[in-house]
């Protein structure tokens, strides 16, 4: 009897350890199961012959199938034509017992195009041999979509900055060093990008400018600027610009890009029609005073020429002397007022050929922009 007990107390410990056995394989399964199911990355198994042999529910829905559906599906349809060499080379690494990470586009089930990070890696059976590949799958579309707008923007950015035809540059508003200049800057200013972006925005401006300038930093906002400065070029010439400046936030800087138009020959030519045209004012002036007081001398003049006609010759007459004075006086007068008429005649002219020539220049800028 002791050892029949003996052998049933041992087979009763042995299946009381196999069911637990059991049951932790089976606790070990739904756990890596359920850690599995719930992985925010998908989880995709390949065999030898490329056929899907796992797949979790997340990887079927960046897919954007059932799960049902994408096990029967062929790989090569989740992806477009023209990509399958590449990837028939990459599972050919992974047959060949090496990783890789890429990015790959993918079709989803309903025909649009996505974007997959995959990390990929080798499968081997107890024997060392590869026989199948596992994929950790991420969906990155809205990451690339993303890349590719902030690529567009730069694009976009490049064609208005670089290819403007008047001066950009950009400078950080807190030390007031350049950031980064046009084409159009570096031909009109005289200086290289390098010889810019060592230097600061005060030191194209003439030194008398700079607490303007400083106070004028000082208050701006983020609304556009408009204004007139003095700037200096490496000749050494000083130009007068039209220019705006708009605030902007790049990486936590406050920045600002500032646009310049060289304004000085037209703001000389302003000023000369504005000296022209005082000129011409005081010549309409004169004139009509020289036309008034005329009327006024003659009247003078041809009374004092009645009088000493009416002097007997060779008579002494007490007035003579003062009559001839009054009419040497009318007479020097009148000379003044011919001047006057002449000079307000000239003014007219001078006005007749500065227009003149003011329509040549803009007639022959024109053409110069339109070359």
């Amino acid at each position: 009897m002791a050892p029949a007990v003996e052998r049933e107390i041992l087979e009763h410990r042995n299946r009381r350890a196999r069911r637990e056995a059991e049951r932790g394989r089976r606790e070990a399964e739904q756990r890596s199961q359920r850690i599995v199911e719930s992985a925010m990355v998908g989880l995709w198994m390949l065999d030898a012959s490329n056929k899907t042999t796992f797949m979790n529910a997340r990887m079927a829905s960046i897919l954007g199938v059932g799960l049902e559906e994408a096990l029967r599906t062929p790989l090569v349809e989740f992806f477009a034509e023209e990509d399958q060499p590449a990837i028939a080379q990459r599972l050919e690494q992974r047959r060949s017992g090496i990783s890789g990470a890429y990015e790959q586009r993918f079709r989803r089930g309903d025909g649009s195009v996505g974007w997959l990070a995959i990390e990929a890696s080798p499968i081997c059976d107890a024997n060392g041999n590869t026989d199948g590949v596992l994929g950790i799958v991420t969906d990155i579309t809205e990451r690339r979509q993303t890349e590719n707008a902030l690529r567009a923007s730069e694009v976009r950015y490049r064609l208005m900055f670089d290819n403007s035809p008047l001066p950009k540059w950009m400078y950080d508003a807190e030390t007031l060093r350049f950031m980064n200049v046009n084409e159009a800057a570096i031909r009109d200013y005289g200086y290289s990008r390098d010889e810019f972006l060592a230097r600061t925005i005060k030191d194209i401006r003439p030194q008398e400018d700079v607490p303007a300038l400083l106070e004028a930093e000082r208050e701006a906002t983020k609304t556009p600027k408009f204004g007139v400065w003095r700037l200096t070029k490496k000749s050494g010439e000083i130009i007068l610009v039209e220019m705006t400046k708009h605030t902007f936030t790049l990486e936590d800087r406050v920045c600002r890009i500032a646009v310049s138009k060289d304004v000085t020959e037209r703001l000389r030519l302003e000023e000369q029609l504005r000296q022209s045209q005082k000129m011409e004012a005081v010549g309409r002036l004169a004139g009509g005073v020289a036309h008034d007081f005329n009327n006024v001398l003659s009247v003078i003049l041809s009374h004092g020429e009645m009088l000493l006609a009416d002097m007997k010759p060779g008579e002494r007459e007490p007035m003579r002397g003062d009559v001839e004075e009054i009419h040497k006086a009318g007479k020097r007068a009148s000379e003044l007022t011919r001047q006057l008429l002449m000079f307000s005649r000239q003014q007219d002219l001078s006005r007749h050929a500065w227009t003149l020539s003011s329509r040549r220049r803009t007639r022959t800028s024109r053409k110069g922009s339109s070359t």
